[in-house]
């Protein structure tokens, strides 16, 4: 009488493994088409100038372009405040954005802000630096076509941020270091400070 023979205990497992090696490369192609389809869309998008002193090089005559999308602090305002950036496009940064982390983020997060960094040039990285109305961990991440760029930070010295997502405190020295590529984009997801004190 014929009968089926069961697969080996190794024969199941290393087809579990070939299932879990597909899976994943499967995963890394899909966060890939997330990371390229960002950067595509800020590409076209229309950031304003950057306008904090305390990013933009004293040498840069093009200063880079940006955007805060969430909540901000203003001078002479106790509590937090909706920032312009959040109502470009009606809300449309905003939607791909949070879509964005969802999609790609190893951590899950609380962030009330996020600070949209676009430069075109070593010129327009930004300076050593500290933010002062951070609250908790911010994390980094670099999307675009370009290679260094990394992040310096006071503690955890230099870190690859392309496609990756570094925790890191804003509060502590900062800056950006060279890159090559036509443009690093940078997204900032932080908590602003008061943001514990809304309803």
């Amino acid at each position: 009488r014929w009968s089926r023979r069961r697969p080996s205990r190794k024969r199941r497992r290393d087809d579990r493994d070939d299932r879990i090696a597909v899976s994943l490369v499967g995963l890394a192609e899909s966060r890939d088409r997330h990371f390229a389809a960002m950067a595509a869309f800020l590409d076209h998008f229309d950031l304003p100038r950057c306008e904090r002193r305390n990013v933009v090089r004293a040498s840069c005559t093009d200063p880079p372009r940006a955007a805060n999308v969430g909540l901000t602090t203003l001078r002479g305002r106790a509590d937090p405040v909706l920032s312009h950036g959040f109502d470009l496009n009606d809300g449309l940064l905003a939607q791909a954005l949070a879509a964005f982390f969802r999609a790609t983020s190893p951590l899950d997060a609380p962030f009330t802000s996020v600070q949209v960094n676009r430069c075109a040039s070593n010129a327009q990285l930004a300076a050593l630096h500290v933010d002062r109305n951070n609250q908790g961990p911010s994390l980094i991440v670099g999307v675009g076509d370009f290679s260094g760029g990394e992040l310096w930070t006071a503690d955890h010295a230099v870190r690859d941020l392309r496609h990756a997502y570094l925790q890191f405190d804003g509060r502590k020295p900062h800056a950006a270091l060279p890159f090559e590529g036509p443009t690093r984009f940078t997204l900032v997801f932080w908590c602003c400070a008061g943001s514990d004190r809304l309803p």
